[in-house]
């Protein structure tokens, strides 16, 4: 039902109580209708089909807006505001060999850390007499999860003798999953306050838009004077978590003004129409991850994928938080209880990694420039049905 208020769907013992109404008016109030009787099979057979009718038709009308529409519903209203939804992407690292010198360490070869993700090498590396080369190797999967950290041990998945040790050099970057529709969401919301523009809405929207990209934040120094967190004056400096750096650095200079200072750790050089070099400064924050571990009493109706459900709601608290932000262990209850069925009793606790042991009904604070992260291998959920 459609009125004022928006769209309302009648349940199903709703539509089958209107339809057993309706056939007491005119068959008289003794008919039988009870689930065994022929007429009974009837009504609730057309009740049924009445509330995948109604079912389809909320899915319609929620579709039509941001905050509720999800899937391709969701991509048509991105494109609205010039935006896609980002794919996954595969990690780059550069790996360090060492071995006989001379040796020539062939392309298409893979490797492996201890977690078992694969790593194949792009071109042929050939040692030079020390025995050292180093050689750029892309990531056999997408995922985030393959921007392993630098001085991770490698190994080649067919070993050779010539060959006696590989390490990342740096981090490896650039790994992605494919947005979620809570990541896409947030986007949008970004994008309408000024999308591409050299407003704080339209920089965030920019450097968001980079595969990989899931937190900005912006803190400016309008002043004469170095700020109180070491900002130079007249500078902006640009906080911004996963993504390749030279795409930030690309995104960053589209989008802010001519004369605008940039300041951080991380350079990037950019290349304008006429070729000219500029250089681009921004930062990463320091990365908190949040161990979560959720107990939860059940009944009949919580569904057969209700862990993975709970995970999920966790996930999407987290992409909520920005750098800064205070992890709020009482907000989780919120979306686990409004999201996920058949839950009677849940009990939330959380910590970082040297609280993993002793995780508390707590909130965790961060620093103003640390960021709590989610990852899925932290959260323990245990479920007994009561």
């Amino acid at each position: 039902m459609l009125d004022e208020k928006g769209f309302k769907k009648n349940s199903y013992e709703d539509i089958l109580s209107g339809l057993i109404k309706s056939a007491q008016e005119r068959f008289g109030a003794d008919i039988a209708i009870d689930q065994n009787s022929v007429m009974g099979g009837i009504l609730r057979l057309v009740a049924s089909t009445y509330n995948e009718i109604e079912q389809k038709q909320e899915d319609s009308y929620y579709s039509s807006f941001v905050s509720t529409a999800t899937g391709v519903s969701l991509d048509r209203l991105a494109k609205n505001f010039g935006l896609d939804r980002k794919i996954d992407t595969y990690a780059i690292v550069d790996l360090a060999f060492v071995g006989k010198p001379g040796y020539v360490v062939k392309a298409n070869t893979s490797y492996k850390n201890g977690d078992g993700l694969m790593f194949t090498l792009s071109s042929d590396v050939q040692l030079d007499n020390q025995g050292r080369g180093t050689g750029i190797a892309y990531a056999n999967e997408t995922g985030k999860k393959y921007n392993i950290s630098s001085n991770n041990d490698l190994k080649q998945v067919q070993p050779v003798g010539d060959l006696y040790s590989i390490l990342t050099k740096s981090n490896a970057t650039g790994g992605a999953d494919a947005e979620t529709d809570t990541e896409l969401r947030n986007r949008i919301m970004y994008a309408t306050k000024g999308l591409n523009s050299s407003t704080y809405g339209g920089v965030v929207s920019s450097i968001r838009a980079v595969p990989g990209v899931t937190m900005v934040r912006i803190v400016e120094n309008h002043s004469e004077q170095t700020d109180q967190y070491g900002n130079p004056p007249y500078t902006i400096h640009i906080y911004a978590s996963g993504g390749d750096d030279s795409l930030i650095g690309s995104a960053i200079f589209k989008s802010l003004a001519i004369g605008i200072n940039t300041y951080g750790n991380i350079s990037s050089s950019v290349e304008d129409e006429a070729h000219n070099k500029h250089t681009v400064m921004f930062d990463r924050p320091t990365e908190k991850q949040i161990h979560v571990k959720v107990t939860a009493t059940t009944n009949d109706s919580f569904p057969v994928d209700g862990v993975n459900k709970i995970k999920q709601q966790i996930s999407d608290y987290m992409t909520t938080l920005e750098m800064g932000k205070a992890v709020r262990f009482s907000y989780m209850y919120k979306y686990i209880y409004d999201n996920v069925a058949g839950i009677e009793f849940a009990n939330v606790l959380i910590g970082v990694d040297e609280d993993k042991d002793n995780l508390q009904s707590k909130d965790v604070i961060v620093t103003p420039f640390e960021l709590p992260v989610y990852n899925p291998d932290l959260v323990n959920v245990e479920v007994v049905n009561g």
